[in-house]
């Protein structure tokens, strides 16, 4: 489990990855608006997140915490 925390908060801390994510969902929020998003294997439901801002109605986040 502590493997998944790790790239967990790596995946939080990258900011340009982050960043890049972002401007994709802000720029592209016509495929989000009042759309149902399936969020699989979500991790730190970072994409779920900007898939709500971007004007999703709802959002699934399914992730997997191994032991």
């Amino acid at each position: 489990m502590e493997d998944s925390w790790n790239i967990q908060e790596a995946m939080l801390s990258d900011v340009l990855v982050s960043n890049v994510y972002n401007q994709f969902f802000q720029q592209n929020q016509i495929l989000f608006k009042d759309k149902i998003v399936l969020d699989v294997g979500c991790r730190s439901g970072l994409l779920s997140i900007l898939a709500v801002e971007a004007g999703a109605v709802k959002v699934f986040a399914i992730g997997n915490m191994q032991s």
